[in-house]
């Protein structure tokens, strides 16, 4: 049987992930990095552009929110998953599916936070492109306690990210596998493969 990996000369690239997959993986990046900006920025602008602000990272959160929500729904049905590059051990690929699971948690809980810290203050809001009513009565240790999560839940995924970052990196630059190059789109996935001269020879005849 053909190994899948380009861990040497020769062999066959490792296939990527499809479509979808990279479209909501690319799109969520995107989100948390605006997600991060606006809420660094609410505290450190006037107030008629703190308020902007607001109303954009609620909104966007919504959207991250039902982005994930589809990716975790898409990664249980129907996403295409390459397979481990070869020297992966047991407890390694178990990791990852932590990891990943772990990003998909976190994401989720922390739209989640910011709407209870919204809707247990008791006041209307703003999301898109309409107002929103006051939908619970005011509640301050509520809101108090669901702000604080909002908060540290923060902290977890930047922290999160960043691990998942490095890991990226290494499979790419110290392994030398073809884990980060799967997920980027084609055209640089096709570039990045001829830098690496990574070729399918023919089979030996046996």
């Amino acid at each position: 049987m053909t190994d899948m990996t380009n861990d040497a000369p020769g062999r066959l690239a490792r296939p990527p992930f499809d479509p979808l997959t990279m479209l909501l993986h690319w799109a969520a990046l995107l989100l948390v990095i605006g997600q991060f900006a606006t809420a660094w920025s609410i505290d450190r602008v006037a107030p008629p552009m703190a308020v902007a602000l607001l109303t954009v990272h609620r909104s966007a959160g919504v959207v991250l929110w039902t982005l994930m929500a589809l990716r975790l729904v898409w990664r249980i049905t129907g996403m295409r998953i390459p397979p481990p590059p070869s020297g992966m051990t047991r407890w390694h690929i178990a990791g990852v599916h932590m990891s990943e699971y772990g990003l998909y948690a976190l994401l989720l809980v922390q739209p989640l936070t910011g709407m209870a810290d919204t809707l247990f203050r008791g006041r209307a809001f703003n999301m898109f492109i309409w107002r929103v009513p006051a939908m619970l009565t005011r509640n301050r240790p509520y809101a108090g306690l669901a702000h604080t999560l909002h908060i540290y839940n923060a902290y977890l995924l930047a922290a999160a990210i960043a691990v998942h970052a490095i890991a990226a990196l290494a499979h790419h630059f110290v392994l030398k596998d073809q884990v980060l190059v799967g997920m980027l789109p084609t055209g640089r996935r096709r570039s990045a493969r001829s830098g690496r001269q990574t070729e399918i020879d023919p089979q030996p005849n046996s």
